[in-house]
């Protein structure tokens, strides 16, 4: 077992995102109707690939030896430069569920009152919850000294910007038409403010 106490603090933030999670998931049951679904078997996946990259991977790493081989040798002034990253990971991920209200959805979809959110977060990004898990997994690479489960959430977040972002904003395209693409030209996919350097996508 691997619990130092940078595992500790790793364990809390994750315990975090998955609480913020749960908390707009249970609140959103209030949400309009859904009207539109463009939910598909590659997005189950894709969400399966993200949940086990943060929890069920790190845990095996933790508290069994099973992915000890894979282990590698960083010295600690480097992995707690990770630990930030982790807590603004967290940061990010809750105020863009805080921001989007009852207009956020796990899933690919639009709602019967869904509305265009601009504000916030969403001012400078369009996608502040795939941001959140791309830092997070940047670093969680830095605290975990694993090839595989130090790098999973990195991946995960990858996949998500490359397969399901462009996806996400042509559904947002087809609800919203020129307002969106207005938006699309003043922000940035997940950095603020580079929208006319071809990052599109929430």
């Amino acid at each position: 077992m691997k619990l130092g106490f940078l595992e500790i603090l790793f364990l809390i933030g994750s315990l975090c995102t998955l609480t913020i999670r749960a908390y707009y998931k249970r609140a959103n049951r209030k949400a309009s109707p859904v009207v539109d679904s463009h939910h598909t078997r590659l997005d189950a996946v894709l969400l399966f690939t993200a949940m086990a990259a943060m929890a069920p991977v790190p845990l095996v790493y933790i508290f069994t030896p099973f992915l000890d081989p894979a282990n590698f040798f960083l010295p600690d002034p480097i992995r707690w430069c990770g630990v930030p990253m982790l807590f603004a990971a967290v940061l990010v991920f809750w105020r863009a569920h805080a921001d989007l209200g009852l207009n956020w959805s796990g899933y690919l979809e639009v709602k019967e009152q869904h509305q265009l959110v601009t504000h916030g977060i969403y001012r400078s990004i369009r996608h502040p919850m795939y941001a959140a898990i791309l830092i997070w997994g940047l670093g969680q690479a830095m605290v975990l000294t694993n090839w595989i489960a130090g790098p999973a959430n990195i991946i995960a977040s990858l996949l998500f910007l490359m397969v399901r972002a462009p996806r996400e904003e042509t559904m947002l395209l087809e609800r919203f038409g020129g307002a969106y693409r207005d938006y699309m030209s003043q922000t940035g996919r997940i950095i603020p403010r580079l929208a006319r350097m071809n990052m599109s996508g929430h």
